[in-house]
């Protein structure tokens, strides 16, 4: 599977980041640094790589997702774009659907996916909503992933419902 270009991505979030070569922009470098670090993480195995929706592919628009979610984390943990504020993408952060509010104390609750929010791995996609896009993606191949074989088993069931040989 071919990975998505950096103009891919510039395409694709083109409203999202603002981009440019200098140092309060997302600069051509960030993107590619970011599409990299993408490869190590995301499973080629989980995506559909031969069906188009629109002019990508179901694994390049994940593969987009995590770029995204990488490269907002990575500019944010450099201390963000300069005081001009660009780019809105990576800006943002980890909200979730509202669970529960309070007046006076001024708290909110979000609720988040439980599988996500219990692994190690998963729960850093929940930081930006770049990398929650990617966590709905992912979490339908993630539940219940199945196949099957055709052909004879050297198991049988007895009679009396016991697995024999």
């Amino acid at each position: 599977m071919s990975a998505p270009s950096s103009d891919d991505f510039k395409t694709y979030f083109d409203r999202e980041f603002a981009y440019g070569d200098g140092m309060d922009t997302v600069r051509n470098s960030d993107v590619i640094r970011a599409l990299g670090e993408a490869g190590v993480i995301i499973n080629p195995d989980l995506w559909d790589d031969v069906t188009a929706i629109g002019a990508l592919t179901e694994y390049k628009i994940a593969f987009l997702y995590l770029t995204a979610h990488i490269l907002s984390k990575s500019i944010q943990a450099a201390g963000g774009l300069s005081a001009r504020k660009l780019g809105l993408g990576v800006r943002q952060t980890g909200d979730g659907v509202i669970e529960s509010k309070a007046a006076a104390g001024l708290q909110v609750g979000y609720a988040q996916m439980n599988l996500a929010r219990e692994s190690p791995i998963l729960s850093q996609f929940l930081e930006t909503p770049f990398g929650k896009k990617y966590l709905e993606m992912l979490y339908p191949r993630l539940v219940a992933r199945v196949a099957l074989v055709s052909g004879r088993s050297p198991w049988s069931v007895g009679t009396t419902g016991q697995i024999m040989p």
